[in-house]
């Protein structure tokens, strides 16, 4: 059994990061199928936009005064925690994109 390879045109346009519809689906049906997933999509925009975001303060404690003695605490959030509220205050983040 021979394997035939298709030679793809040099002067097709690119494509520019669009889902192109397969043939064998009729245009109606594409067009049904991608409005439903713009519905599902905005759906689940909505729902995040609706839980409040996630609350982080800061406190910055300074240890290194003199005639003062070392202030030893504890911290409730992890280190990546941390983190990750400082990236959201740097940026100006409400919610985390990626999620």
């Amino acid at each position: 059994m021979k394997i035939v390879e298709e030679n793809l045109s040099p002067f097709a346009s690119p494509d520019k990061n669009r889902k192109n519809r397969d043939k064998s689906m009729g245009k109606d049906e594409y067009k049904r199928i991608r409005r439903e997933e713009r519905k599902f999509a905005q759906q689940d925009y909505d729902d995040r936009e609706k839980n409040a975001p996630t609350q982080y303060s800061f406190i910055k404690i300074k240890t290194s005064i003199g005639k003062h003695p070392v202030i030893n605490y504890l911290s409730t959030f992890t280190n990546d925690e941390i983190m990750e509220g400082k990236k959201h205050l740097i940026n100006r983040w409400r919610r985390d994109p990626s999620k």
